[in-house]
């Protein structure tokens, strides 16, 4: 519903929403204000982000109408967006997350007042039940102070760990630990942990961060990644730690490694190379290998493998057979590699 506090609107309502961060619906009450003005859109005289016109009607609900050629920006006082958040938040039913939209950039001081904004994060995660705060911006405005600015507010901490940087609850006395997905599958949800024990999630802020890793103490963390290619290797699907007092790890989900292969080894004749193991290495790094059995019509299976070309040897009768295998560049997941005979013996 709309709403008016001294001459000026505003908007707030309550309903269901998914959200994937936390994997499930929550009651999302959602904030509309009337900002200071989109920089972004100020600063392109109008352009501003595909088919949003919020920018506009913020102008006109703080201006007026006749002012389409006006783009040097406004802003209200703080008491008036603090005044509109509280009238939300005491009269608005019970919800889990809290969305403040303000036809801009949240973190920009010519949009939204600094200390509306602290004061805004300060209330909100102090509220009970509320497990989620959301909030617009582009993401050129997303940068390290403007976080360094929330993060204390809301209780989080910022942590850095071999260069990699996320965002996480305090570190209190143990090791923490920073997850990230490798280049092959960025963009894809990690998630530590499993079932009703999850301990973190990688986000649009960054990085899986788990900020309780028991201290002087074998431990392992469990990881999963959402929508994986078919076939694609996570290897362990875990990591084992003993983190130092107030230390971080740096760990990264996936690899270059991660080629599924399948296919069947048939000796000169055609019969099939059955019931027996062996190897598979990269040509140009022969001292890694990957185990590979063949059941009884000759077909294996090998998992982390990457692209280029690999030199599989069978411990056949008398002397190893040899095959070679190519993987594509380019290949990702799950590859069907066909017959292979041998390339020579020994």
């Amino acid at each position: 519903m709309t709403y008016m506090l001294e001459g000026y609107t505003y908007d707030y309502s309550v309903g269901e929403r998914y959200s994937p961060i936390a994997g499930r619906t929550l009651r999302q009450l959602t904030l509309a204000v009337p900002g200071g003005g989109c920089k972004y859109w100020l600063k392109t005289r109008g352009q501003g982000c595909t088919f949003c016109g919020f920018p506009g009607l913020t102008r006109r609900l703080n201006l007026g109408d006749g002012r389409d050629d006006y783009f040097g920006g406004w802003r209200l006082d703080a008491r008036i967006f603090e005044g509109m958040y509280r009238s939300a938040i005491e009269n608005a039913e019970a919800a889990d997350k809290l969305a403040l939209f303000n036809g801009g950039s949240f973190f920009v001081d010519g949009e939204l007042p600094p200390e509306f904004r602290h004061r805004f994060i300060a209330d909100a995660s102090r509220r009970p039940g509320l497990v989620q705060i959301m909030v617009e911006s582009r993401p050129e405005y997303v940068t390290p102070a403007a976080l360094d600015e929330a993060a204390p507010i809301l209780g989080a901490g910022r942590d850095f760990a071999d260069g990699a940087f996320g965002i996480g609850q305090p570190v209190r006395g143990n090791g923490f630990a920073i997850v990230e997905a490798h280049q092959s599958i960025a963009g894809k949800t990690v998630t530590v942990g499993a079932g009703e024990d999850v301990r973190a999630r990688s986000d649009w802020l960054g990085s899986a961060v788990v900020s309780d890793v028991p201290a002087y103490t074998n431990s392992t963390l469990a990881v999963d990644v959402a929508d994986l290619p078919v076939g694609y290797s996570l290897g362990a699907g875990g990591f084992d730690t003993h983190a130092p007092h107030k230390a971080g790890y740096r760990l990264r989900v996936g690899s270059d490694y991660s080629v599924s292969a399948y296919g069947t080894l048939l000796k000169a004749n055609g019969e099939p190379v059955g019931l027996l193991t062996g190897t598979a290495s990269p040509v140009d790094d022969p001292a890694r290998q990957v185990a590979i059995f063949t059941n009884a019509a000759g077909r294996f299976g090998a998992e982390g493998l990457a692209p280029g070309r690999w030199t599989i040897t069978m411990a056949t009768e008398d002397t190893p057979t040899v095959f070679e295998l190519t993987v594509p560049e380019g290949t990702d997941g799950l590859f069907r590699a066909g017959e292979l005979r041998p390339a020579r013996k020994g």
